[in-house]
């Protein structure tokens, strides 16, 4: 059988005979990286020995059915190609009702709601109040392991526990309880994911205590799936435990849903928002084979979705305490920030550990980022997970000032797979401002050398690599 997702959850059923099946997955591997996409053996059907494949949104299972001609089986496979270039969705692809709109599977529940429109300003209550919290960092947070790469996010900052509202009216349709199993000091919170219309979801993170309607809708849904996962932050590793249920409860602009803060015997510093919007242009990757997190590319940042004046008060609070820590004088951010910053054919961007499919693996610890900070965006910095400890290279966050010319310091969007050797001369504030060398190379623009040196300073080259650590786009 082949399935086709619709938007209203239902399946739409293509039967195969066997060795029709046969060549629907040897044109798909031929095609692999190119409209096709993933297709690898993913569940078993229940109640049946059935094994099942995942083309992105087909499954496809074989089965011994109704015979099917070469011409039958031709104008199948002409019509999903025509409708994944149609649709321009590079491998990924979901047949909805409102024809000429990709769809994500990120955005799968939030299909049947209205559609957006040209309709933005969203927002017209502010979640928490103003004087709740001192200022909002913008996306591109860097806090390896667990934002490796810069956070898809805002963080509001508080110093107390603070009632959350609702901004508008909108349909809850997933609730995540969050548990720290290895740390009981750390309290449990919750994400509650939320759509306005079928093209714009949003998130809040980091919620506690929420409301009995909210707890109620979450206690009698069933579990979705549940994961288990390891990060390491400054302070050590967490072992977290994180539980989806898929809920459809509407609340109104202004309901409370919950609470932001923590508690003074737990104090949770931040309320996270992040927000994404079918309806933009893609930020794509260097590398447009590169599969990560797709809803990613869609990414925006939820203050241009508040109404006036609610939009100019939140933008004048984005900043914060800079990124090296030396000062008690807050920094005001020129932007929201930018989440995607890959610049093909330059180190600039976001870097991945080989022989990894990061269409499966959502988590950011084997990677590296090469970004702008997120604050004071003049800076730049090395967001290193766990993959570079035999290139003498810890996990660490490593800032500099870049330069605009030279092989010292030079800007990331500068560096180019030109034969050269770049060195950089870092604090890393996960290891007391602890000053570090470190050297890079483009080998092609898809592959990057790093390796950390004992030294503190770059000197005057050349610089050669002894036991690197590559990274691919």
């Amino acid at each position: 059988f082949m399935y086709i997702n619709l938007s209203n959850g239902k399946l739409l059923k293509v039967r195969l005979e066997k060795r029709v099946l046969t060549r629907l997955i040897m044109t798909c591997v031929v095609l692999h990286h190119g409209m096709c996409g993933s297709l690898l053996p993913t569940r078993k059907l229940k109640r049946s020995k059935t094994r099942v494949f995942r083309l992105d949104s087909v499954l496809i299972s074989p089965a011994k059915v109704i015979n099917m001609d070469k011409k039958g089986f031709s104008n199948i496979l002409i019509g999903i190609i025509v409708a994944i270039v149609l649709m321009g969705a590079g491998g990924a692809f979901l047949i909805t009702k409102r024809l000429g709109v990709q769809k994500d599977h990120y955005f799968d529940d939030i299909a049947n709601l209205p559609s957006c429109g040209d309709k933005k300003e969203f927002f017209t209550t502010l979640p928490i109040a103003l004087d709740s919290f001192a200022t909002i960092d913008p996306r591109g947070l860097l806090s390896p392991t667990a934002h490796t790469f810069p956070a898809p996010h805002l963080y509001f900052r508080m110093e107390k526990k603070t009632p959350l509202y609702a901004p508008a009216n909108m349909t809850i349709v997933r609730i995540d309880i969050i548990q720290a199993t290895n740390r009981p000091e750390i309290i449990d919170d919750a994400a509650i994911l939320f759509g306005l219309c079928s093209e714009f979801k949003v998130y809040f993170d980091h919620v506690i205590d929420l409301t009995p309607k909210l707890k109620k809708a979450f206690d009698e849904a069933k579990v979705d799936r549940c994961d288990e996962y390891t990060l390491t932050y400054k302070d050590g590793p967490v072992d977290w435990k994180k539980c989806n249920k898929k809920v459809n409860l509407r609340v109104s602009e202004g309901e409370l849903i919950g609470y932001a803060g923590g508690s003074e015997q737990a104090p949770i510093p931040i309320l996270d928002l992040g927000a994404y919007d079918l309806r933009i242009k893609p930020n794509n990757y260097a590398s447009p084979k590169r599969q990560f997190r797709s809803e990613l590319l869609y990414n925006v940042c939820p203050l241009d979705y508040f109404q006036e004046p609610l939009a100019g008060q939140l933008n004048e609070k984005l900043g914060g305490f800079s990124e090296f820590g030396h000062s008690n004088t807050s920094t005001k951010s020129p932007t929201c920030g930018k989440v995607i910053q890959d610049i093909p054919g330059t180190a600039k961007g976001n870097w991945f550990a080989p022989n990894i499919d990061t269409a499966f693996s959502g988590h950011e610890p084997p990677h590296l980022a090469l970004v702008q900070t997120h604050i004071d965006q003049s800076l730049q910095a090395f967001s290193n997970g766990d993959s570079t400890q035999k290139s003498n290279l810890e996990m660490g966050l490593y800032y500099f000032t870049p330069t605009q010319s030279g092989f010292i310091n030079l800007d990331f969007s500068q560096v180019k797979p030109d034969g050269n050797v770049y060195c950089y001369e870092t604090s890393n504030t996960y290891n007391k401002y602890e000053q570090k060398v470190i050297i890079i190379q483009l080998k092609d623009s898809e592959t990057l050398k790093i390796e950390g040196r004992e030294a503190i300073s770059c000197g005057s080259g050349p610089w050669e690599f002894k036991n690197p650590t590559e990274f691919e786009r």
